[in-house]
């Protein structure tokens, strides 16, 4: 049935969101406990890469907050100050988030006829493994790849990225799912 990947994993999603949601909208009544969680499909994945991705962006931002933010207050305010050395990851985020990024060029072969893991993989690699970049080459495989993260290297397998990305929900199912006779689908799709 067409479409019935992206409906399944949207619906997924969405039920995954309102539990947790219903969850904490329970125990927050009743304290100020909540709850988080992280659902985890696979290592050098797709998925993981994502969680990666978030990881990047968090680390980053903790640096933007905690270290660069004090350096220009005590700046701002005369008091000496020896540099605080800390590593930046904006490279790393950049590689993956900017508009040739690994996610750009993701996209791009899913909309390309005829795109493929491998050809998303050859062009990723050509793209950004160069001196002082944070994307290596994977010996073995030309369908992997290597993105040395904050907190390590990952070697990433591209099998199966492009589908996995482009499972869109279509429209017509959206409609269907907001007139279910099941109220708790309905409340997720409006």
């Amino acid at each position: 049935v067409r479409g019935a990947d992206g409906t399944s994993k949207n619906l997924y999603v969405r039920v995954f969101d309102w539990l947790v949601e219903s969850i904490n909208a329970t125990i927050n009544a009743a304290s100020t406990y909540h709850i988080d969680l992280l659902d985890i499909f696979g290592f050098e994945s797709f998925e993981q890469l994502c969680i990666n991705y978030t990881n990047e962006a968090l680390q980053q931002k903790f640096c933007q907050d905690v270290f660069k933010s004090v350096m220009d207050e005590y700046k701002s305010e005369g008091l000496p100050l020896d540099s605080i050395k800390f590593p930046d990851n904006q490279v790393v985020l950049a590689t993956i988030q900017s508009r040739s990024g690994l996610l750009a060029l993701l996209n791009e072969e899913c909309l390309r006829p005829g795109g493929s893991d491998a050809s998303f993989a050859s062009k990723f690699t050509s793209a950004y493994v160069k001196k002082d970049s944070p994307v290596k080459r994977d010996r073995k495989e030309d369908i992997k790849f290597v993105v040395c993260h904050y907190a390590e290297e990952v070697c990433y397998d591209a099998t199966g990225w492009c589908d996995k990305n482009k499972d869109a929900l279509l429209a017509d199912m959206v409609k269907i799912l907001e007139s279910s006779s099941s109220e708790v689908v309905a409340l997720m799709f409006k």
